[in-house]
Protein backbone atom coordinates (compact mmCIF):
# COMPACT_ATOMS: atom_id res chain seq x y z
CA UNK A 1 0.00 0.00 0.00
CA UNK A 2 1.35 3.83 -0.92
CA UNK A 3 1.13 6.53 1.81
CA UNK A 4 -2.09 8.10 0.83
CA UNK A 5 -3.82 4.55 1.17
CA UNK A 6 -2.49 4.35 4.71
CA UNK A 7 -3.87 7.79 5.48
CA UNK A 8 -7.15 7.17 4.16
CA UNK A 9 -7.83 4.08 5.62
CA UNK A 10 -6.62 5.13 8.98
CA UNK A 11 -8.83 8.30 8.61
CA UNK A 12 -11.64 6.04 7.67
CA UNK A 13 -11.27 3.43 10.57
CA UNK A 14 -10.82 6.39 13.11
CA UNK A 15 -12.83 8.73 12.23
CA UNK A 16 -15.35 7.12 9.61
CA UNK A 17 -18.68 8.12 11.25
CA UNK A 18 -18.06 11.57 12.26
CA UNK A 19 -18.01 14.59 10.53
CA UNK A 20 -15.63 16.17 7.96
CA UNK A 21 -14.33 18.80 10.65
CA UNK A 22 -13.01 15.71 12.69
CA UNK A 23 -11.82 14.01 9.80
CA UNK A 24 -9.89 17.03 8.96
CA UNK A 25 -8.96 17.54 12.87
CA UNK A 26 -6.92 13.41 12.86
CA UNK A 27 -5.51 13.84 9.41
CA UNK A 28 -3.63 17.16 10.90
CA UNK A 29 -2.92 15.37 13.59
CA UNK A 30 -1.15 12.99 11.51
CA UNK A 31 0.44 15.35 9.46
CA UNK A 32 1.68 17.29 12.62
CA UNK A 33 3.28 13.93 14.32
CA UNK A 34 4.80 13.62 10.57
CA UNK A 35 6.31 16.60 10.75
CA UNK A 36 7.89 16.37 14.12
CA UNK A 37 9.34 13.08 13.29
CA UNK A 38 11.12 14.34 10.54
CA UNK A 39 12.27 17.14 12.29
CA UNK A 40 13.86 15.51 15.24
CA UNK A 41 15.01 12.12 17.09
CA UNK A 42 12.58 13.00 20.14
CA UNK A 43 9.62 13.57 17.97
CA UNK A 44 10.91 10.29 15.60
CA UNK A 45 11.20 8.00 18.65
CA UNK A 46 7.99 9.27 20.36
CA UNK A 47 5.47 9.58 17.10
CA UNK A 48 7.32 6.88 14.29
CA UNK A 49 9.08 4.13 16.48
CA UNK A 50 12.10 5.13 15.33
CA UNK A 51 11.15 4.83 11.30
CA UNK A 52 14.12 5.59 8.64
CA UNK A 53 11.91 7.33 6.82
CA UNK A 54 13.64 10.47 5.48
CA UNK A 55 10.46 12.28 3.25
CA UNK A 56 6.98 13.00 4.31
CA UNK A 57 4.47 10.28 2.14
CA UNK A 58 6.82 7.66 4.03
CA UNK A 59 6.97 9.52 7.45
CA UNK A 60 3.17 9.91 7.04
CA UNK A 61 2.67 6.19 6.86
CA UNK A 62 5.07 5.33 9.59
CA UNK A 63 3.23 7.51 11.74
CA UNK A 64 -0.33 6.09 10.86
CA UNK A 65 1.92 2.22 11.18
CA UNK A 66 3.27 3.10 14.80
CA UNK A 67 2.13 0.81 18.18
CA UNK A 68 -0.21 2.99 20.48
CA UNK A 69 -0.83 5.87 18.19
CA UNK A 70 -4.33 4.80 16.94
CA UNK A 71 -6.55 2.63 17.90
CA UNK A 72 -6.95 1.08 14.52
Amino acid sequence: MNPQEILARTLYAEAGPCAVRGIEALAALVLRRARAALACPVGRARFAAHAQASTLPAMVAAVCRAPFQFAC
